[in-house]
């Protein structure tokens, strides 16, 4: 008893009166806690005081308490709702057969797709329910089962959500043309994952290069070495120039030409071409802010300011140049070196 006569308190469930102080620090901690603390009871042997956890309250709480719930609440059907509907992967943690329930693993997979890993055999198998995981997660397409892996309506599904799921698909398949630009459309680094056939498609690379112009990269050799349509992808996106042939990056004509499309391509042209005191000079009749690609030594010569103010004597041209003087103590940094040039001309 806890009281005396009429007056008194109710005596203490036996499960407050019997539970260690462990367990009771535990009803107050934060639901992120709850994993922490129950796995430290697991490894010191602390098992008596789980047993007596109210763990409908605390997976009500806390999905991530669900993996560390004894096996009868892990097969209890409500409370698996409960955890997979938090997190999709606690599906991997439900015991007897719930993951043959169809409902739940529909619950687990539109929250995370992955989780479809965890589903039985059967249900990897069932088109709707992988359609459902791969609207979630592409990369869940590794996890279907080997009859719907090769459908294309799975494949397409999977590539619209991921591109980069082409890699999964089987090597014979990658020449397709329809999943190469559904993957190079989400992702144009899926390009990397195509069929060789597919590198050559100017169209697709056209399509994966100004999706991300890392992309070209992964072009023929073909494809990179072609002027024309290297230019094309210059125009948009400067950077394209690095994965460019060696070939045109090192062509005076072709690298002059990028340039008039972007001045960012500049950075990309050969070494050779951007430590040529009088080519640099050339480009700089085309676009003043080719300097600030040239190459270190270039850049901070003076000779090269005077020759080019020799060419262009406007004032715009000498301020710009004042960046580019040789590093004194307590002169301006790199960064706000770059930060003036761009706010002056921005691209």
């Amino acid at each position: 008893k806890t009281g005396s006569g009429a007056g008194g308190s109710s005596p203490a469930p036996p499960s407050q009166l019997m539970a260690p102080p462990r367990v009771a620090a535990m009803a107050s901690c934060r639901s992120e806690d709850w994993g922490s603390e129950a796995t430290t009871m697991r490894k010191t042997g602390s098992l008596s005081g789980l047993d007596r956890v109210d763990w409908r309250n605390v997976i009500k709480r806390s999905s991530q308490s669900f993996k560390l719930a004894p096996n009868r609440y892990r097969m209890d059907r409500h409370l698996a709702f409960q955890a997979v509907r938090k997190d999709g992967k606690c599906l991997q943690y439900v015991q007897g057969n719930l993951n043959e329930d169809r409902e739940l693993v529909l619950e687990a997979v539109r929250g995370v797709g992955d989780a479809l890993r965890y589903a039985d055999r059967d249900l990897q198998n069932d088109k709707d329910l992988a359609l459902e995981a791969l609207r979630k997660d592409g990369m869940a397409l590794q996890y279907c089962s080997r009859e719907l892996y090769e459908e294309p309506t799975i494949i397409l599904a999977a590539l619209k959500q991921n591109g980069l799921a082409l890699s999964l698909v089987q090597r014979r398949q990658r020449n397709n043309r329809e999943f190469a630009l559904q993957a190079v459309q989400q992702n144009g680094l899926a390009l990397q994952f195509a069929g060789g056939d597919i590198t050559s498609d100017i169209h697709i690379v056209r399509v994966a290069a100004l999706k991300n112009p890392a992309a070209l990269q992964f072009a023929s050799a073909a494809l990179r070495g072609d002027p024309d349509f290297v230019l094309e992808l210059v125009t948009k996106h400067g950077q394209a120039m690095q994965y460019a042939s060696t070939a045109l990056r090192s062509d005076p004509e072709f690298v002059l030409k990028a340039l008039a499309a972007n001045v960012w391509a500049f950075g990309s042209a050969s070494r050779e071409l951007r430590v040529d005191f009088g080519f640099v000079l050339e480009a700089m009749q085309i676009n003043r802010m080719a300097l600030q690609f040239a190459s270190h030594e270039v850049r901070y010569d003076q000779r090269l300011h005077a020759a080019a103010i020799a060419a262009d004597p406007s004032p715009v041209l000498k301020h710009y140049l004042r960046n580019f003087q040789l590093p004194q103590s307590g002169g301006s940094s790199l960064a706000r070196l770059e930060s003036s040039v761009m706010q002056a001309w921005p691209e």
